[in-house]
């Protein structure tokens, strides 16, 4: 972290967690969240959503070198993350739901509990 010692207005961090525990994760986001605060701008890439769901207020998506879509988290959590629950008269399978975009999948006898992801049109 001896690159936070000058206060830099542009903090530049690529797949910064990898190889961290939880605890030294926790201290990372803590500590560039208070550089945020004093004025940096932070640019951060990861491909670990929560991550990014915790540190950042926009989010751009790259594809082949180029932006092709800026959105604000909060803008993506609302328009493209959905909870399902389903009950139905016989047993559920989980193979029904071996599809793209299912996360948290909890199956217990007939009901069903999950949280989607829509496909986004970028």
């Amino acid at each position: 972290m001896q690159g936070l010692l000058h206060e830099p207005k542009l903090i530049i961090l690529d797949e910064p967690t990898g190889g961290l525990d939880p605890l030294m994760q926790q201290k990372f986001f803590d500590l560039i969240r208070q550089e945020n605060e004093k004025g940096a701008t932070v640019l951060f890439s990861s491909h670990i959503l929560t991550e990014v769901q915790k540190m950042c207020d926009r989010v751009a998506f790259i594809k082949e070198g180029k932006i092709i879509k800026i959105e604000k988290i909060s803008a993506l959590q609302e328009n493209n993350y959905k909870k399902i629950s389903l009950e139905a008269k016989a047993a559920i399978s989980r193979d029904v739901f071996n599809i793209e975009g299912v996360s948290n999948l909890k199956v217990k006898g007939n009901a069903a509990r999950t949280s989607f992801i829509k496909a986004m049109s970028i």
